[in-house]
């Protein structure tokens, strides 16, 4: 029966396992085919996004001329008429409204399950 020493290579079994930490870069990147995926999907969202606000800027005629073209000359004016013209207002007052902090309210149990107790 021969033991084996601890070479170069090897570790005693009572050594920690000691792992290297990652970077941060490394922690968050995404690995694998997925995260191809999600970053077409953001890349695709951005582009979106940018149209969406490129074309607010636009006036109808220039939007059915070229639809696809950026401003020439930005009309900021379309935000102030879709604000007035839309009620913005009103459903912004709405929705604040509506997600304001309330206090906390109690569950109460009906008072026959107390009473089954």
């Amino acid at each position: 029966m021969t033991t084996r020493q601890p070479g170069p290579l090897t570790r005693p079994a009572s050594a920690p396992v000691r792992r290297r930490r990652r970077s941060l870069s490394q922690r968050l990147r995404p690995a694998g085919l997925g995260a191809g995926a999600v970053r077409a999907l953001c890349a695709v969202n951005i582009l979106l996004l940018v149209w969406m606000v490129a074309t607010s800027l636009r006036g109808s005629k220039d939007i059915f001329d070229d639809p696809v073209g950026l401003p020439t000359h930005p009309r900021w004016s379309n935000y102030t008429a879709a604000w007035r013209t839309g009620g913005f207002g009103q459903a912004m007052a709405n929705s604040l409204f509506a997600s304001r902090p309330r206090p906390r309210t109690r569950c109460r149990a009906p008072s026959g399950a107390r009473a089954a107790r």
